[in-house]
């Protein structure tokens, strides 16, 4: 098995154990998704990451975060926190853009966010 491969297991094992916990109790199981998540995308499994990102959202990565309600992001923040967040920061906020590109081409739906209209690029 490639390291990749067993990665993207593990990945979806902590997604799903993230899935299963309770609200109150996602903090620790979330840490795990995005430890994983961060090993995957620095193999280049960044597609294969995406690929993922409608359940990674849903089982609560984002949950208790600055991160939780996508529509009340800042867009003019993110490059500070690529350019010069923690290792977990970065990583959860290429995850969420992640999740903005899957909600605006359709892939993924989100409570109070709409795909892109067709037409519009």
């Amino acid at each position: 098995m490639t390291d990749i491969a067993l990665l993207e297991r593990k990945l979806d094992d902590a997604v799903a154990r993230l899935d299963r916990t309770r609200p109150f109790a996602k903090a620790g199981p979330a840490q795990a998704v995005i430890d994983l998540a961060r090993r995957l995308m620095e193999a280049g499994g960044l597609e294969r990451l995406d690929a993922r990102i409608a359940a990674i959202d849903a089982a609560g990565v984002f949950a208790g975060t600055d991160w939780d309600v996508p529509s009340a992001l800042l867009p003019n923040l993110v490059g500070n926190t690529l350019a010069r967040g923690t290792p977990d920061q970065v990583t959860v906020e290429i995850l969420s853009i992640l999740r903005m590109l899957a909600i605006a081409e359709g892939r993924h739906r989100h409570p109070g966010m709409a795909p892109r209209p067709r037409g519009i690029s």
